[in-house]
C-alpha cells in the first residue's frame, strides 16, 4: 500500500511529507523501495523491533528478522528515513541476558537511529495469545482475573525467565543508560515539519 502511495504522490505532483506506523517486512530490504519512498515525502515510520533476541521474537511469532531490520535501517539511514523503535524486555521465559542482547543491539545501532526509541516491559494483557496459552509461555498465576474482568493489564509470575517487577526495573534502566526519551507527538510534528508551504500527509 505505500508503494502505491508513494507512485501516486509522484505522479500527481504532490509536494507532501508523511510518515507511517509499519511493520519490519522484507519490502524495506529493498534499497530501490526505500528511495522511491523516500522521493515521494517519505520522512519516517515506527515499527516493533520487539527484541534485539531472535529467539525472543521468534517465540512472539511476529515474524521479525533481525537481519532484515539491519538492513532496513540501514537503507533508512542512507535515504534520510528516520527510523523510530518499539522495543521490549521481559517477553515471559525470556532471560536476562537474552534481554540484554536488545540493549547491545540499540547501542550497536545507535548511529543509524536518528529517531524516537522506546524500551518497555512486557504486559500481560486479556485474550491476547499469551494469555489464552498461559502454560507455553511459563506463566504460572495470573491475579485477579475473575475480580477485575476489564482492567487492560494483569499482573502475573512466571516459572522461568525474568519475572515482572525484574523486567519493569530492567526496561527503566537500559533507558536510563541508553539516554532515551519519551517524545510522543513532538517527534511527529517535527518530522512533519515543511521546510515551505507544503502538504502534511498522515497514514
Amino acid at each position: 500500500h505505500l508503494e502505491r502511495l508513494a507512485s501516486g504522490i509522484s505522479d500527481s505532483g504532490l509536494s507532501v511529507r508523511y510518515f507511517s506506523f509499519m511493520r519490519a517486512e522484507r519490502e524495506w530490504t529493498d534499497g530501490a523501495f526505500c528511495r522511491k519512498l523516500a522521493a515521494s515525502g517519505f520522512v519516517g515510520g515506527y515499527f516493533g523491533l520487539e527484541s534485539g533476541c531472535q529467539q525472543t521474537n521468534d517465540r512472539m511469532s511476529k515474524g521479525i528478522s533481525l537481519e532484515n531490520v539491519k538492513v532496513m535501517l540501514r537503507h533508512f539511514a542512507e535515504h534520510g528515513i528516520v527510523a523510530n523503535l518499539f522495543c521490549m524486555v521481559g517477553f515471559p521465559g525470556e532471560t536476562e541476558a537474552q534481554a540484554h542482547q536488545t540493549f547491545q543491539f540499540i547501542k550497536g545501532h545507535r548511529h543509524l537511529l536518528r529517531g524516537e526509541i522506546s524500551i518497555g516491559h512486557f504486559h500481560l494483557k486479556f485474550n491476547t495469545p499469551v494469555f489464552n496459552h498461559q502454560a507455553a509461555f511459563h506463566i504460572t498465576n495470573v491475579d485477579n482475573i475473575k475480580e477485575n474482568d476489564f482492567i487492560s493489564r494483569y499482573d502475573y509470575e512466571v516459572s522461568q525467565g525474568l519475572r515482572q517487577q525484574e523486567a519493569m526495573q530492567l526496561a527503566e534502566r537500559y533507558n536510563r543508560e541508553l539516554g532515551l526519551h519519551y517524545l510522543g507527538n513532538r517527534l511527529i510534528y517535527a518530522l512533519l515539519e515543511p521546510a515551505s508551504t507544503e502538504a502534511a500527509l498522515v497514514v
